[in-house]
């Protein structure tokens, strides 16, 4: 298993940061939620260069307005696509226009459309965000019958939008609850993810976790040795 790290900066915020002190870089402020992403791979070898892809982006105004065909396909190794939803304990979409309909392409279709030009390009759905709160995560992740509901609606809805993983980002696990809980989903997911790809001979799903590097959080909701495995 090969695990690679990458960046996100751009996510929504509850309120605006303040400017930083002394001309530091606008990272400096500790809401900021600076991250790695954890994303387990059968590809031994290459460089990675795992982007997000944000799908509010499409309402920034003039210049800052960046829609999925503005995508360099040859850029990122992984392109994960923030967010989809979750409803009734489902994986779903979250935009009007993430999915096809009406005779217009939807922006899943166009981002995965990109591995047309590049056939090495990797799409993952991101769930989760600050937004997104813990709430449903936690109900989620919390028996056999609510992680199974999900998994198995997750890899129908990925395989039929031709996503090739999901990158779960829970902010955040706390206590010794979520911290079992995760990585109980966390393994429950990559098995089934196995299990599909053996069953039907498509590639395995990928499976990533977005999660913080402050010291504090990761003490409160992370087993790191059991997520590693």
């Amino acid at each position: 298993m090969h695990r690679t790290r990458g960046r996100q900066s751009d996510s929504p915020r509850p309120s605006p940061a303040p400017p930083p002190a002394s001309g530091g870089p606008p990272f400096a402020d500790p809401r900021q939620r600076t991250r790695v992403t954890m994303c387990a791979t059968s590809d031994n070898g290459g460089h990675k260069l795992v982007c997000y892809y944000t799908n509010w982006s499409q309402y920034r105004a003039k210049i800052g307005k960046f829609l999925p065909e503005h995508i360099d396909p040859f850029l990122c190794s992984h392109i994960i696509y923030a967010f989809g939803y979750m409803k009734k304990g489902r994986l779903t979409s979250f935009e009007a226009n993430d999915e096809s309909k009406d005779g217009k392409t939807g922006f899943y279709e166009q981002v995965n459309g990109l591995k047309k030009q590049n056939p090495k390009l990797k799409t993952l759905l991101a769930l989760g965000g600050w937004s997104f709160g813990t709430k449903k995560f936690k109900d989620m992740s919390s028996s056999r019958y609510a992680r199974q509901t999900f998994i198995f609606s997750a890899i129908p809805f990925l395989r039929e939008h031709n996503f090739d993983g999901l990158d779960l980002d829970w902010e955040y696990p706390k206590g010794q609850e979520d911290k079992a809980n995760f990585v109980v989903l966390l393994k429950e997911l990559f098995e089934a993810f196995e299990a599909e790809a053996n069953e039907t001979g498509n590639e395995r799903l990928l499976l990533t976790a977005a999660v913080p590097v402050g010291p504090d959080n990761i003490r409160s909701g992370y087993d790191v040795p059991a997520v590693s495995r």
